[in-house]
């Protein structure tokens, strides 16, 4: 699930963005998530979450003051939409899109992690850099 988007960062602000992962999660109750359906933006496709309480928002928002704080966020204006991305594309390459959610009982993660992920023309390229419970 994506908790925070930070677009093009450094590799090297990895640590940074851990520490604050792990300040966030040392006080955070666990939320729960039911899957609500599918969706899509120019270069993602994602399963759309709803959250059960608020646990969640709350996370989300201690996560992003805290990288704030460390200048390696600006807060984005719109609200957040928990979800998971399942997949990336390219834009422009006609992407239609006709899923059915899958059928997933309510679940609560039990950690996160910072990974840095690139898109490069032979596919993604994912580094797991920190898992925090």
């Amino acid at each position: 699930m994506t908790l925070v988007f930070l677009g093009d960062t450094s590799r090297h602000d990895a640590p940074a963005v851990g520490e604050a992962l792990s300040l966030t999660l040392a006080t955070a109750r666990r939320p729960t998530f039911a899957v609500r359906g599918t969706g899509a933006t120019q270069t993602v496709v994602m399963l759309l979450l709803e959250e059960r309480g608020s646990h969640a928002a709350a996370i989300q928002h201690e996560l992003s003051t805290q990288l704030a704080s460390r200048q390696l966020l600006r807060p984005e204006k719109r609200r957040w939409r928990p979800h998971v991305t399942v997949a990336r594309h390219r834009a422009g390459r006609g992407l239609v899109l006709d899923l059915a959610p899958p059928v997933v009982e309510p679940w609560s993660p039990s950690e996160a992690a910072v990974i840095h992920s690139r898109l490069h023309k032979t596919g993604d390229a994912t580094t797991l850099f920190n898992r925090s419970q």
